[in-house]
Parts: structure tokens; sequence; C-alpha cells
């Protein structure tokens, strides 16, 4: 079973849906218990929601109003989203459901998705977008983290690392990331006004495609460098990866940019590993209920030059599994921030009436007895670039001016 987990990409006016069928909270609430007592890789057993929990939902709706629940919490919980204005209903349903469902922290959090977004995610009539990759700093702080080449944000001047704070003039600080790509996302050629770090951008929507990789080639004293910049684990990237190698006629080294890969595929991010790393065991995929599924990697090596692999926090948890599986070879050496290689996939669980929760089912970790940290190589401040790579070195970046010192 494929495990995918990515940040948004947004390669593609609000619709208004007539005959919506009001959702009830009380049902809502006991569905979302329901979801996390049979889904959740964490749960063990009693009530998926604890007394504190239901506090902080109703404080999430109107934190002035006193909060005595009584002997069922549910229920109040649930009469306090019926008192809310009709025209607050659902913010106040995804404001309390998240707030029920948090807890744990940005990498392990589950969290709900309405029907209105829901909706717009799947309405293939909404099929265009501005060209913007998102990262979710926090609940509401969304970073651009890329601007995809030709697309409408990137014709607009929309720049890499600002912090997206508003669509149509709605601002963003209490959605989650698939609320903003339904946001952004409608049919193509419509205008769209997004507002970053303050100044706002007016932009027509359009269909745009991710490149997995972008490359190229340095002259470093006489050494050959093949340069790879790695935007996507999904899936047919392994095999792009290893035609680029195959056709590289045996560089002297490697460098593997991870620090712009925003979305794939757990079991992609292995076989692209797989590449480097001659045999053994590159991690283990864990889902609730089943026995872990050992990841070997086969004795074949396509590339065995000095490799140097970039990371950053600000990527995909894609980027934690090819580096704990890259992690086997002792050509490999690491560039970047310290980080955790435990990673964590979600799975969507339909809720009756209304949109879906987004519960973790599955956490892929290291090998047992291996450390579940990377500890680079070379430790440096986290860093993202702006430009696509260079026929040479960028000494301002702080990975690249690390690695010319290392090549």
């Amino acid at each position: 079973m494929s495990l995918t987990k990515a940040i948004a990409i947004l390669f593609i006016p609000a619709l208004l849906f007539s005959c919506q069928k009001k959702a009830d909270p009380a049902k809502l609430i006991s569905a979302l218990e329901q979801a996390v007592q049979k889904n959740y890789y964490f749960y063990e057993e009693g009530p998926a929601f604890s007394e504190a929990a239901y506090e902080a939902a109703a404080k999430a709706i109107d934190p002035q109003s006193a909060w005595n629940p009584g002997e069922n919490a549910a229920a109040a919980l649930a009469s306090r989203i019926n008192e809310m204005p009709e025209a607050q209903r659902d913010d106040s349903m995804r404001k309390a459901f998240n707030a029920l469902l948090g807890g744990e922290g940005n990498d392990r959090r589950n969290y709900y998705i309405g029907l209105e977004t829901a909706r717009r995610l799947k309405d293939p009539a909404l099929n265009a977008g501005a060209g913007l990759v998102l990262f979710r700093e926090s609940y509401g702080r969304f970073r651009i983290v890329d601007v995809l080449e030709g697309s409408a944000a990137h014709l607009a001047g929309i720049p890499q690392k600002g912090m997206l704070e508003k669509i149509e003039n709605r601002p963003v600080i209490d959605l989650e990331l698939e609320d903003v790509v339904a946001l952004i996302r409608g049919t193509s050629g419509t205008s769209l006004s997004l507002t970053v770090d303050g100044k706002q951008y007016t932009l027509v929507r359009g269909q745009y495609s991710v490149q997995l990789l972008r490359k190229s080639e340095w002259d470093v004293d006489g050494k050959r460098v093949l340069y790879v910049e790695l935007r996507s684990a999904g899936k047919g990237a392994a095999r792009e990866l290893e035609s680029v190698l195959m056709k590289s006629n045996n560089p002297d080294a490697m460098v593997l940019d991870l620090r712009k890969l925003n979305s794939g595929d757990f079991e992609e991010a292995f076989a692209i590993a797989d590449l480097f790393v001659g045999g053994g065991e590159m991690g283990l995929i864990k889902r609730k209920g089943i026995a872990a599924r050992p990841m070997q990697a086969d004795a074949n090596v396509l590339y065995s030059g000095k490799t140097y692999v970039l990371v950053s926090n600000r990527t995909s948890p894609h980027v934690k599994t090819l580096a704990m599986a890259l992690r086997l070879s002792d050509k490999v050496k690491f560039i970047g921030p310290d980080t955790s290689l435990v990673a964590y996939a979600g799975i969507e669980v339909p809720l009756e009436d209304d949109g879906y929760a987004m519960i973790i089912d599955a956490v892929i970790e290291p090998a047992e007895g291996k450390d579940s940290r990377l500890n680079p190589d070379i430790e440096i401040e986290d860093f993202v670039p702006v430009n696509p790579p260079s026929t040479k070195p960028d000494e301002q970046d702080p990975a690249q001016a690390a690695l010319l010192k290392a090549l």
C-alpha cells in the first residue's frame, strides 16, 4: 500500500453548494472519536479525547465563555457549536474539531477538513492554481518555499520565503493547509488575489506541472561535480534520477539537494535511496495493527562516489525517510540542520454528511537500534535556496559554501 503525504504544491471566488445538508455536530464528534480509535497509530484504549481537549475545543470557538460541561463534554461541545450564529457555524466546527484532534505537535497531529474544502479539493473543474509551494510552519502560518517557473505566481513576482497572509482578502491565520489549497484552486483563467508579507498580488490561475528534479554540473578545482536538486519523491522520481545517474559518466562527486523536496511517496523515497545503498535495512514502515515492514536495499549501487546530501527542516517528511535510508552508505555525507528521522503518514477518514478527518495511521522510522536523529556531518543553519542549480557554487548559500570546503 502506497504511503503518500505532501505539503501543498498549488499547481492549480468561492464555489457555492446550494443543497448542502446541515451537519450535526454531535454526530461529527462521535465520528471523530471513532476515527481516532480505529485508525490513530498511537491510540491505545479508552476515550479518544480528554476533558482538557474538550475544553480547548470549546475555548477555540468562544474563549470568553465559561466551560461547565457537566457529565457529557461531547454533548456540551455540540451544544456550544449549535449556539453559534449560522454564518459562523462552519468556522466554529473547524476550530473546535481541530482543537479537539490537536495537541500532538506539527508532525503527529490529526486534523479535520470540512465539507466545503473537501468538495473543492475533489472538484475536477477546479484544476488551476497559482504555482506556489507552501510549507505549514504551524496552524495558520504558511511559508512560500518554492515558486514554479513560468507560473502565475512567478510572473506576478511573488517572493520565495514570503509568508502567505490572505487569499481574496480572507486571512489564513485560522486555516489548515488543505483549506488554503482549496481557496487558491479555481478554474483556469480566473483571477486570484494573494497577500504575501503585507503586499497584495493579483494573478490569473493556470495549470502547471513541477519538474521532479533539476540538475547542473560544476567544475571545482578540476573535479567534475554533478548537482541534482530533487523537488519531489513522487512516483517516477527514482527512475528519473536513475536515468540522470546513468548518463552522468561517473562524476568525481555528486550533490543531492533535498531542500526543495516538498511532496512525494514514502516507498518512492526508499527506492531513491536504494540507488546509492548497497544492501541492508533502510528503515521500517509501521502501520496500526500490522506487523512492521522492513525496507531492504538490494546489493546494486548505481553511484558509489562521494555524495553530499543537503537537507532542510522546511520540506516534506519524505526528506526524513530519504536521509534515514541514505545514511546506510559510508559514501554519503549530510550538510544542514539536525533533524528527526521519524516521519508520519496519515489517512483520510470520511465523515458522513461532512468532510474528513486526517488521522496518523503509520510511522516510518529507522531500523531497530539505529539513531532516530540525523546528526549531520556538517551542521549549519537551516537555509532554503531561491535560485535553481547554477553552473557554479553560490557562496551566499551556507550549504554550498560548506560543501566547497568539503570537496
